[in-house]
């Protein structure tokens, strides 16, 4: 069924690209996703607290449509830009990062990640460990499906709705977990990666900071 819905976005990947023209997220001019005069002008606004790093808030434009075109339309070319935007990020902050030992990620649930025939946060994921020269592990499942969190209300967003979401994976290690960053695309409430950061505490990680694309 996984291979099979992939092969969908394939399909649907190259249909876009091929047929539909690309207009600049930024200034709207035809050609390219995320035009070069709009990357060098473009100044994202890093949000850094002790506990969390992303890149920018979701109220940025640039960041908002980048992540909807690749989560939702499958736009290779975003993926391509938000992983750019990653990695400049971790370059110019990497001593926010001192202690990090390995990277993990927020999952999918298996019928989304179907669905959707790939997984944002363990691409990003991957990204990071590559940028910060540590491993990435998957060291969560995500036992129960629930409603995506843009179509919850904010009030809606309570604790005790993710109790028994995540689990940890088979491949967690006997041995104490490492100082982790947990990574996912966006960070709301925080509801979400809060349930994901308990489940790893409990497990052994000494320190489990947040690591987000966008914020808000």
């Amino acid at each position: 069924m996984a291979r099979g819905w992939s092969q969908l976005v394939v399909i649907k990947q190259f249909f876009v690209q091929a047929l539909m023209p690309e207009f600049c997220v930024s200034c709207h001019e035809e050609g390219s996703l995320f035009c070069a005069a709009c990357q060098m002008k473009w100044e994202p606004e890093p949000i850094v607290d002790a506990a969390a790093f992303s890149c920018g808030s979701y109220k940025d434009k640039v960041l908002q449509s980048l992540l909807q075109f690749w989560k939702y339309q499958y736009v290779e070319n975003a993926r391509a830009a938000l992983l750019d935007i990653v990695g400049q990020a971790l370059q110019d902050y990497h001593w926010v990062f001192p202690d990090v030992e390995a990277v993990t990620y927020v999952p999918l649930h298996w019928r989304k990640a179907n669905e959707r025939g790939f997984d944002q946060a363990r691409m990003i994921a991957e990204r990071v460990a590559e940028e910060l020269q540590v491993p990435c592990l998957t060291l969560l499942n995500r036992d129960r499906y629930t409603t995506p969190q843009a179509r919850v209300e904010r009030s809606e967003r309570t604790a005790d709705k993710f109790m028994g979401v995540f689990g940890q994976a088979p491949s967690l290690p006997a041995e104490p977990l490492p100082s982790l960053l947990l990574v996912d695309d966006v960070m709301t409430t925080g509801t979400t990666l809060g349930a994901a950061r308990d489940i790893l505490k409990a497990a052994g990680a000494p320190q489990v900071t947040i690591f987000t694309i966008a914020r808000g």
